[in-house]
């Protein structure tokens, strides 16, 4: 009997608003800030060194969905991570099973930290760039009181390297020049090549 070749599973960053950062903060208390929650926005970082930790924060009301999580890149060059990934904020019971978080927790904070699985699924390809990433953990919660929310990515590891982090789930509504512009800039993130680059910008603005 012949197998059916499935379909490779495919990932949008087209709909997911890019950020690239050189830093983030690295404690609760100089935390980088995200001002949409629900709007899904992908950040493009490094942790730089080794035992280095992003610390993001957001102003969430009671009954807020918050959704993120963390992918490896499949980079042509340079050193990828699958991180840890926390949520912090009050009201969350702290789980015993995921990895301890290498920050303080603030008073009256609790956490719930998914670590990387030891064995991840095929790549992800996004059909705009064509680059790839594999899926990590994912934290989906709904916080239950209203105040500050921080979400922790780090390696349990302490190994430095590019990570994905795509937080909210409501699709962006990106312009067509502002997904051409993206679409040269993720590139270039990833090591790929920008060789018909102009033609490619072109047709993104098009569609």
């Amino acid at each position: 009997m012949q197998r059916t070749r499935l379909p490779r599973p495919t990932a949008e960053l087209a709909q997911s608003r890019p950020r690239f950062l050189r830093d983030a903060g690295r404690t609760p208390a100089t935390a980088t800030p995200l001002a949409d929650v629900t709007t899904k926005q992908t950040i493009f970082g490094m942790l730089d060194q080794p035992g280095s930790v992003h610390v993001f924060r957001a102003d969430c009301p009671a009954g807020q969905r918050l959704r993120a999580q963390v992918f490896a890149p499949s980079l042509q060059g340079g050193r990828a991570l699958v991180p840890a990934l926390a949520l912090v904020a009050q009201g969350v019971r702290t789980g015993v099973d995921g990895p301890e978080i290498p920050v303080p927790l603030p008073a009256g904070y609790g956490a719930v930290s998914v670590a990387p699985a030891a064995k991840l699924a095929d790549p992800l390809v996004d059909r705009l760039t064509g680059a790839q990433f594999l899926a990590g953990p994912l934290v989906d919660e709904v916080t239950l009181v209203g105040g500050r929310c921080y979400v922790v990515v780090w390696s349990p590891d302490k190994q430095p390297g590019k990570y994905l982090l795509q937080v909210g789930y409501a699709p962006s509504r990106v312009g067509r020049l502002a997904i051409a512009a993206a679409w040269w800039r993720i590139r270039g993130w990833f090591g790929l090549s920008r060789t018909g680059g102009v033609v490619a910008l072109l047709a993104a603005a098009l569609v």
